[in-house]
């Protein structure tokens, strides 16, 4: 880790170029170092580090964004560390990263997977939204066991009305009123239907 410090050091400081890439943060942890600000860090032997990578322009995207998107991946570095890429979208649904890090933020939404890594980097402090993409391929895999295909369809029909609720409270009543849908009330016969409901 220390030619990995030394590389930080080296990039601490803010070029003049906008889009040029600076270590915006970082913090090195050897062997018996405890993080001194973190009281929630779970005891873990041996070193550990967190690096906060942006641009200038990057960053001027944050004071424009209230909700955030991050998802991890841990095939970038052979160790499998996760490298979290965070962002956020504009009204025509495109990507616009932050940084590449593992940082914390203070956003009033967290909208991501639910990767461990991603839970442990944010904890509970922020309102959780479920990756939207995630969430539809991970129900569309379920629902393709339901025996009857066009119930399946309609119910991935009726998922995605979900999707446009736009309040917790909207969202809570509406998905109460989809379950007692499609369970009929206890009345549900069709078990593939049932299974697919106590998936979801």
């Amino acid at each position: 880790l220390g030619e990995l410090e030394q590389w930080c050091k080296n990039n601490l400081n803010i070029p003049t170029n906008e889009n040029e890439a600076f270590v915006v943060s970082y913090k090195i942890l050897y062997d018996n170092e405890e993080y001194e600000d973190d009281e929630d860090v779970e005891e873990n032997d041996g070193n550990r580090f967190r690096i906060f990578i942006s641009s200038i322009r990057l960053l001027n995207i944050i004071s424009m964004s209230s909700y955030v998107c991050s998802d991890a991946t841990y095939q970038l570095v052979w160790q499998d560390y996760p490298v979290l890429i965070v962002g956020t979208t504009d009204l025509n649904k495109a990507f616009h990263p932050f940084d590449l890090a593992i940082y914390l933020l203070k956003p009033t939404a967290l909208i991501c997977d639910a990767a461990d890594a991603i839970k442990n980097v944010f904890g509970n402090s922020y309102n959780q939204i479920m990756c939207w993409a995630h969430m539809k391929r991970n129900v569309e895999n379920r629902i393709s066991h339901i025996n009857d295909k066009d119930i399946a369809k309609e119910i991935l029909e009726d998922i995605e009305m979900l999707q446009l609720c736009n309040s917790t409270i909207i969202f809570k009543l509406a998905s109460t009123l989809c379950m007692k849908k499609w369970k009929l009330n206890n009345k549900q016969t069709d078990q593939s239907i049932l299974d697919f409901f106590e998936f979801f």
